[in-house]
């Protein structure tokens, strides 16, 4: 309040207090006004905030007073003294005091929230949470309807552990049917029952179900695919006359667990079929597969089905085994080797070696043997010999086993033989 305001309201006030004493004829002119007598004729008007109260003898309207006993309104909210910025007026203690200027807390952010403590004042919580609300947490929070239970709606209802109440009790034990008290249409992901699927829908349903697509047919994806009666229609027809090429109008890579063709496959002529990169070994039946069997003088042979490190004896003038492989039904490549051994001393006039599907025999024709190796000459005393014998082709419709075998015609002491015999499915 300026100084001047304040000056002309408080003459105006002491006016209508000495205007409301002097009609009490309190003092009379000349009279000298000790303090005594002066603070006597003032005790009984007080002065509050702007407000005069106490008058006994206010002054009338027409001698230009308010005629009331009580004056309000002296002092005007303009009149307070200039504040600071965000301040307010106001008595924040515990007890009755006259008001001070308090600093409001800034609390503007969305999680703040504005506090009064008695005998504090005013401050701003900054975190907005089940601590502050209610007194409850959003950790645990109370049932819904305070302290106690009541009606609530959700979206989602999970519960992490035993869900109990009559409520639940009731409804779990016997059910509505979908849509509330009387069956009604519902879409399902998966539907699937424990027991028998009744219902007019149901039956109407299997006895004549609708085509894919609803009224007509229409176009459907499927993982499997089977028929247990013809399968017809104009599209099957003309796929099966005409398949396209995998992977639609143009050839494309796949993967097949078996391949058959009835016709010509026609791989490109340079990249043509990939062979194996490794030192591995075809399958059983497979284009690649390979059958051998040795017997060697001595040592430890194991590259083979079957090996040997024993050589077979053989009798002069006798043909004899030397060893044999069992071949699958398929057309094979078969080659080997026969290896004389004599004995120092022996004498040696005729070796032979062949591979045959006839067992031990001395081939006479040419369709007894498959690949055959003969000499008669005048050999060294006690000379070995190495017969190879070039691949032949074994096209067999059933399993049947193929001889290495060898012969000799020698005096004095001793013959034996070995070799090996090997095959390999071109087809």
């Amino acid at each position: 309040m300026n100084f001047k305001s304040f000056a002309r309201r408080l003459a105006c006030a002491t006016t209508l207090a000495f205007a409301s004493f002097a009609s009490h004829a309190q003092f009379v002119s000349g009279e000298l006004l000790t303090a005594a007598a002066l603070n006597a004729a003032l005790a009984s008007p007080t002065i509050t905030n702007g407000t005069i109260t106490g008058l006994t003898a206010p002054l009338a309207v027409t001698l230009g007073g308010t005629g009331a006993s009580t004056l309000v309104g002296l002092i005007a909210p303009v009149d307070l003294a200039a504040q600071a910025a965000n301040t307010v007026l106001a008595n924040v203690m515990g007890s009755s005091a006259s008001p001070t200027a308090f600093a409001m807390p800034s609390c503007s952010t969305s999680s703040s929230a504005l506090q009064y403590t008695s005998g504090t004042g005013f401050n701003c919580s900054t975190s907005v949470n089940a601590a502050t609300l209610l007194g409850g947490t959003w950790n645990s929070p109370g049932n819904i309807g305070t302290t106690s239970p009541g009606s609530g709606s959700f979206t989602t209802l999970a519960a992490s552990g035993t869900v109990s109440g009559t409520g639940f009790s009731t409804y779990l034990a016997s059910p509505p049917a979908i849509g509330g008290t009387t069956p009604a249409a519902g879409a399902f992901t998966t539907l699937s029952a424990t027991g028998a699927v009744s219902g007019a829908g149901f039956t109407n349903l299997f006895a004549s179900p609708p085509a894919i697509g609803g009224t007509a047919a229409a176009a459907g994806s499927f993982t499997t695919l089977s028929a247990s009666s013809t399968v017809s229609g104009t599209g099957f027809s003309n796929y099966l006359a005409s398949p396209p090429a995998i992977g639609g109008t143009t050839a494309a890579a796949g993967k097949f667990t078996t391949l058959q063709a009835t016709s010509t496959i026609t791989p490109s002529s340079t990249a043509g079929i990939v062979g194996t990169t490794t030192n591995d070994n075809a399958n059983a039946g497979s284009d690649g597969e390979f059958i051998c069997a040795q017997v060697t003088n001595g040592g430890s042979p194991s590259a083979c089905a079957t090996n040997s490190s024993t050589p077979v004896s053989l009798t002069t003038g006798t043909a004899a085994n030397v060893t044999s492989i069992s071949l699958t039904p398929g057309d094979w490549d078969v080659r080997g080797a026969v290896f004389t051994i004599p004995n120092a001393a022996t004498t040696i006039s005729v070796v032979s070696g062949w591979i045959s599907t006839i067992s031990a025999t001395l081939p006479s024709t040419a369709s007894q043997l498959v690949s055959w190796e003969f000499f008669a000459l005048p050999f060294t005393t006690g000379q070995g010999t190495a017969l190879p014998l070039a691949p032949a082709r074994i096209s067999v419709a059933s399993t049947t086993t193929v001889y290495l075998s060898a012969y000799s015609t020698f005096g004095t002491n001793t013959m034996s033989a070995a070799g090996w015999i090997a095959a390999r499915r071109v087809r």
